[in-house]
């Protein structure tokens, strides 16, 4: 970014690896101005830059954080640099394209692959339960701030049914939810493992997986990790279209099955 006359604020990969309508749909779809430079949506201020993007309404309350991690978002990528906008690569730290960078990069891919990976896959678990955490430790499960987030759904409301207090996120029906996480303690007490709880069901793979357990139980162990996963969608479920109810106890005692 330079001095903000060339590249297009909504449509243009200026920030990620991606476009701000496609990373913020929700923003986008409330925006007032649905195009225009990055010039159009901000102003210098005794030498800053402050961003002026308008909303038709007031933010839900559960759009605040969404509203604040675009803001951080935009943040990040501010220039004080009065240089004409200019496309850069990001194959090279200077930014400049060269063919060799470009073959070598080629060449690696997928070589480094993430180590998370030969967790999910293991070996004893049904593929149809390691395709649906690896859905999990990506974001990529119907949960109601996922399919708002994509524009599946337009629904003012995605609280979790339960709390009440906290939008429907991945992590929050698998990891983070009171009677989830107290069926999870009760799993490990079983084993005597004491877990400090991780905020993403990535980080509980690791967790789980780097546990001293005996080698003649620990497949089990491992195991019982994508069978909890399961069971947990599986009474969400229930709850979210058939109206059940469930606790901690139950949760532990179908995952016993």
């Amino acid at each position: 970014m330079g001095n903000r006359n060339k590249i297009d604020f909504w449509s243009d990969f200026w920030i990620e690896k991606t476009s701000l309508k496609i990373s913020f749909p929700r923003i986008y779809s409330i925006a007032v101005k649905k195009c225009g430079k990055i010039k159009d949506f901000g102003c210098w201020i005794q030498g800053r830059w402050a961003w002026r993007i308008d909303l038709r309404r007031r933010l839900f309350e559960w759009e605040i954080p969404l509203w604040n991690e675009f803001r951080l978002v935009l943040n990040r990528a501010v220039s004080v640099h009065q240089c004409p906008d200019s496309v850069i690569w990001s194959g090279t730290q200077d930014g400049q394209y060269i063919p060799k960078a470009f073959c070598s990069i080629v060449a690696s891919q997928g070589t480094l692959a993430d180590p998370v990976w030969g967790l999910v896959w293991y070996k004893f678990v049904p593929p149809k339960v390691s395709a649906f955490v690896w859905r999990a430790v990506h974001l990529r499960l119907p949960v109601m701030l996922e399919l708002v987030k994509r524009g599946i759904i337009c629904n003012d409301r995605c609280l979790c049914l339960f709390c009440n207090l906290e939008p429907e996120a991945v992590n929050h029906v698998l990891c983070l939810y009171a009677v989830v996480w107290r069926a999870w303690q009760r799993w490990c007490s079983v084993w005597n493992v004491n877990l400090v709880f991780p905020m993403n069901v990535k980080q509980l793979l690791e967790v789980w997986f780097a546990q001293k357990i005996r080698q003649r139980v620990r497949g089990i162990w491992r195991i019982g990790i994508f069978g909890f996963i399961w069971i947990i969608w599986i009474h969400r479920n229930k709850s979210r279209f058939k109206g059940y109810s469930y606790s901690a106890d139950q949760i532990f005692n179908h995952a016993l099955l």
